[in-house]
């Protein structure tokens, strides 16, 4: 005969599985956040690192522990926003460098049509 499992076994084991799938997840999790750390670090550009012995009497940190407490400290390098250039900053800025002219209208060859010569 095939023994069935009693329900209380059924509901510790399905118990056991979610909180395995929990852990899995959380581990999951933190390694992601911990690689993208790492990577935004890699972006930007990397200071030197003074190796130093650690002083009588106490223990050495891993160089391991103090790259991550180091990029969990470091704040994120904000870019700052130039203010949009105007339609007349650009025209200015353009005449500068000679690439464009700007005239009088009356003084230009074309006729102007809402003004007959002679009106």
């Amino acid at each position: 005969k095939l023994a069935l499992p009693s329900a209380s076994d059924i509901i510790e084991s399905s118990q056991q599985e979610v909180e395995h799938e929990r852990r899995v997840q959380a581990r999951d999790q933190k390694q992601a956040e911990v690689e993208a750390k790492v990577s935004k670090s890699s972006e930007e550009p990397q200071a030197e690192t003074k190796l130093e012995a650690a002083p009588p009497g106490t223990k050495a940190i891993p160089a391991r522990k103090r790259l991550n407490e180091a990029i969990t400290s470091a704040e994120p390098v904000r870019k700052k926003q130039k203010p949009k250039e105007t339609v007349r900053q650009k025209n200015k800025r353009k005449m500068k460098l000679r690439q464009a002219k700007f005239t009088v209208k009356s003084n230009r060859e074309c006729p102007d049509i809402y003004r007959p010569p002679g009106s």
